[in-house]
């Protein structure tokens, strides 16, 4: 309940306390007069009695008179008292008529009253026969005393009763005036005490509103926001100190001063809007404007404002530090920018110098490899095509951790067959595990879709991390590839795909640290199998940015599984068959079967365009090998001019070349195309020792069919040359 509702209700029972003592006092007064009516009533009665007594008396002493000196005078004297004594008689009836004890006392006096009349009347006749001494004796007679005494008796009992009557009426009046005087006297003090408190609840409101003020002003005064009370017109009717202190005026400058002066001229127009629009009743809850200090510079203040009436309230804040806070942010993340595209320039030029020699050597011991060679030599060459993998590999893994770290990793979603993939993984390491006696198995739930969707580059560079490793570590018994359906719907399927072997272990204590870069289980590790502990750090960011989940349950000589659980999508297709580009077909190796099956590629045209001489010797023998029809072009513009001059079946084409690159080759010869209306686009493929990013292959797919790394082997570029051969 409110105070000012206390103190109106205070004020109301005050109000009602007085007129209930006022009603009072005016019923009590009335009963009061009404009271004094009855005494003035009885004094009457009294003087009545008193007249009848006075002229009983009279009328008998005047009978007497008669009687003693016979004179007339007394006679006359006696008539006008009878008559007197009649109507005192009559006019004591009518004011005691109400009064039945009274009536009866007049109704005993009545009687007495006329036989005294007549008693009297007939004195005069016994005067006259029998003289005085007749009446004398007659007067003294007990029954003339009898009468007497019967009147005098009856007008005492009604002097009784008329006494009787005002001794209560007296009481009663008393006892009503002691009433009213308690009722006045109770309601003034009940009305005092009401107003009293009423007085007091309005002092503590005023003492409140007073405190509420000052908190008010304490609160203009010590707040560090800048708090303001603007009107309608243009000027500030109230502002804390803070106002001064940012901006150097005195506050009586700031009141005097139109708001529009102090704003800079470029904001002026937006904020006079924003004046008009909390004139329409608008709240304002963030607009920026900036304010002229004294010394002429200016600061950011941001605003919230609601208007109320005429006036605004509104609270600024001074955001000019972190205005410029903001600027040197921007600044800095365009630098840091800067630096993650060199540093990935920095990293597809390294790549580029450090693949270009690298494909000379694995490039020369392929071509040397496929010449007749003595058991020693056929060992050295061996050698150095392993070292030169295993300097790829590290290359790979190095370039792989940078694009991560510079957050150049993105998805590419694409249908695949999971079980097919796992499948070609057996394949592929079936020879190696074989060698070491290892047995290689497979358990893939067949409740798992058969084609999902997600970036299978990704999954199938997880688990051939996973199975190398295995193979690595594992001296003998097998390796199984399982894949375990955990939850199915309409669109997704959550799988985990982990690789279990039967090797080394690892101590659950190293395990945290195990999928950190640059860390193995343990020093003796990297002695004992080599490698740069990037692998499966590369495997958890993957797996993080395809938002899934890896780990290893492992133990000392007990082996591990590495596992990693995905939420892939579930693609309508059945069967990637018909969809996918084909498989290549066997390579030389695998057919083995002689000149006789690769006289076809003779018709097959390819046009090399390879700046480094040492890359052109090495991709020109190999084509020689794989029996394929090559010509060289040193750079983009000699590619250009000969794909204009003869027809070709298929181009690879380097990245980085003098004159002409191959990015505006390629892109020219896309153009000639269009202009020419030829119906068949010539494939060309990216030859190149640059790492290609994901974004880069999004850019260069209207240009680039297809993309090969150097250094490149002579089964990969037969792989590659063989997956297109169908299509040409």
């Amino acid at each position: 309940m409110s105070t000012r509702l206390k103190i109106n209700i205070g004020f109301a029972l005050a109000c009602v306390v007085i007129c209930f003592a006022t009603i009072s006092s005016n019923i009590n007064t009335s009963e009061f007069i009404n009271e004094s009516r009855w005494m003035t009533h009885t004094l009457e009665v009294r003087g009545l009695v008193e007249k009848l007594s006075n002229h009983f008396v009279t009328a008998q002493n005047n009978i007497r008179g008669y009687h003693i000196s016979e004179q007339t005078y007394y006679l006359d004297l006696y008539n006008i008292a009878k008559k007197s004594l009649l109507e005192s008689l009559l006019a004591l009836k009518g004011l005691t008529k109400n009064n039945p004890t009274q009536q009866k006392n007049l109704d005993l006096i009545e009687p007495a009253i006329h036989e005294k009349i007549i008693a009297w009347d007939n004195s005069l006749e016994l005067r006259k026969k029998f003289g005085f001494e007749g009446i004398r004796k007659r007067a003294q007679s007990s029954e003339a005393k009898s009468a007497d005494q019967a009147f005098f008796h009856a007008l005492d009992a009604l002097i009784s009763e008329e006494n009787r009557l005002l001794a209560m009426r007296t009481h009663e009046t008393f006892t009503q005036g002691r009433n009213t005087q308690i009722i006045i006297g109770t309601a003034g003090f009940l009305a005092c005490l009401l107003i009293i408190v009423a007085a007091f609840l309005v002092y503590r409101d005023s003492r409140r509103r007073e405190l509420a003020e000052e908190n008010i002003d304490r609160f203009f005064t010590l707040s560090l926001d800048l708090l303001c009370i603007s009107g309608m017109d243009g000027y500030f009717k109230r502002l804390s100190p803070s106002f001064s202190e940012s901006l150097g005026y005195s506050l009586e400058e700031l009141y005097t001063t139109p708001i529009l002066d102090l704003i800079h001229p470029d904001d002026v127009e937006k904020t006079s809007a924003e004046i008009e629009r909390q004139s329409k009743g608008n709240k304002v809850l963030s607009f920026e404007n900036r304010f002229r200090c004294k010394d002429g510079t200016y600061k950011i203040f941001s605003w919230k404002s609601v208007p109320v009436d005429n006036f605004m309230y509104a609270v600024a804040r001074d955001v000019t530090h972190q205005k410029k806070f903001e600027s040197e942010l921007m600044e800095a993340r365009e630098a840091a920018q800067k630096a993650a595209m060199a540093k990935s320039s920095f990293l597809a030029n390294m790549s580029h110098e450090i693949r270009t020699p690298l494909n000379g050597v694995v490039g020369m011991t392929g071509i040397i490899a496929r010449t007749n060679l003595d058991p020693d030599q056929k060992k050295f060459v061996d050698a150095i095509r392993t070292s030169a993998t295993s300097l790829l590999k590290i290359v790979n893994e190095i370039l792989d951790f940078s694009k991560i770290e510079a957050g150049q990793v993105n998805l590419e979603i694409i249908d695949f067959e999971l079980s097919h993939m796992i499948e070609e993984h057996i394949s592929l390491t079936g020879v190696l595990a074989h060698n070491k006696g290892i047995l290689l198995e497979t358990d893939i739930d067949p409740s798992i879709p058969p084609v999902l969707r997600g970036d299978s580059a990704k999954i199938n560079q997880i688990l051939l991390n996973f199975v190398s490793n295995s193979l690595k570590f594992t001296k003998e018994g097998r390796i199984v590839i399982s894949a375990e359906n955990l939850s199915l719907s309409p669109s997704h399927c959550k799988v985990k795909i982990s690789v279990k072997d039967t090797g080394i272990g690892i101590d659950p204590a190293q395990v945290p640290a195990l999928f950190q870069p640059f860390v193995q289980a343990d020093n003796s590790t990297a002695r004992r199998f080599g490698g740069t502990g990037l692998g499966l750090s590369i495997c958890k960011r993957f797996a993080e940015v395809m938002q899934g989940e890896i780990g290893v349950d492992t133990a000392p000589e007990q082996g591990s599984t590495f596992y990693v659980i995905l939420t892939l999508g579930v693609s309508e297709l059945k069967s990637l068959n018909g969809y996918a580009i084909p498989k290549p077909k066997a390579s030389l190796s695998e057919r083995n079967s002689g000149q006789k099956d690769i006289a076809h590629r003779k018709n097959i045209r390819i046009l090399i365009a390879e700046d480094n001489r040492m890359n052109q010797l090495i991709v020109m023998n190999m084509m020689a090998i794989l029996g394929y029809t090559a010509v060289l072009a040193d750079n983009g513009e000699d590619a250009l001019r000969l794909f204009s001059e003869s027809k070709f079946s298929l181009i690879l084409m380097d990245q980085h070349m003098p004159i002409m690159d191959g990015v505006q080759a390629s892109t020219e010869i896309r153009k000639r195309e269009k202009e020419t209306n030829s119906d068949k686009r010539i494939p060309i493929i990216a030859f190149t020792a640059t790492v290609i990013q994901d974004d880069q292959k999004n850019q260069f797919k209207d240009l680039m069919d297809d993309f090969l790394l150097k250094p490149v082997s002579l089964e990969a570029l037969e792989s590659m040359l063989m997956k297109w051969e169908e299509l040409l």
